[in-house]
């Protein structure tokens, strides 16, 4: 069990692999230590825990990958359209018309950023952390969504996700997870789906029991 780290007000987390010595380090990865062997064995031994709050009313992106009750829709109207042109990078942005819809939180939640696990239990504690972090605060009250992306360009962490509790806001998606945890589970043969996950209200206490 991680229950020796202080998540008050922390943002990002490195948690090394031998969980009987958990130390607190801030702002993710970017370590600032004297001790430069107690560095190098931390950034090597680490699980990453990355996430941030989202405020009611903050602007998302995505919208067909997030639950409608997490979001809503707002038209905005612009005194004149705005043409297709380049940022200072050279990246074209799109034509915005006269009126267009903006996409804004509903309510607050809690977003993972990064997980990246040092070893087997370290992921699904990081994520209880969150998500008991989010039932503590009146905002957010459970609300968390992550994306589940591909890291090493083969596996999605999908399947991990869905055990946990977690589901897409596309049914067809959710289905094929359900059939292939009726199957077998394995994670190494979970469907390759990446996009938003979001945890409903009623799997919040399947998340917290996950493999108790």
């Amino acid at each position: 069990m991680i229950n020796k780290i202080s998540y008050i007000g922390a943002k990002n987390w490195a948690i090394p692999k031998n969980l009987n010595n958990i130390k607190y380090i801030p702002n993710g990865i970017h370590y600032n230590f004297s001790d430069i062997d107690l560095q190098k064995r931390i950034i090597n031994n680490a699980t990453v825990f990355n996430y941030h709050l989202v405020q009611n009313g903050e602007e998302v992106l995505l919208p067909n990958l997030w639950p409608k009750d997490y979001i809503y829709l707002k038209t905005i109207k612009l005194i004149k359209r705005v043409p297709q042109h380049k940022d200072l990078f050279g990246n074209i942005i799109p034509e915005i018309p006269a009126y267009y819809k903006k996409i804004y939180a509903k309510y607050a939640y809690y977003k993972l950023d990064r997980l990246i696990s040092g070893k087997k239990g370290d992921g699904s504690e990081c994520i209880k952390i969150l998500v008991k972090k989010s039932l503590s605060c009146k905002k957010t009250r459970g609300r968390v969504i992550l994306n589940a992306s591909c890291l090493d360009g083969k596996t999605s962490p999908a399947g991990f996700y869905y055990k946990l509790g977690f589901r897409f806001n596309v049914q067809s998606w959710n289905n094929e997870l359900e059939n292939w945890l009726n199957s077998n589970g394995d994670i190494k043969n979970a469907p390759f789906l990446i996009g938003n996950m979001y945890l409903p209200k009623e799997n919040i206490n399947k998340c917290l029991n996950y493999k108790k």
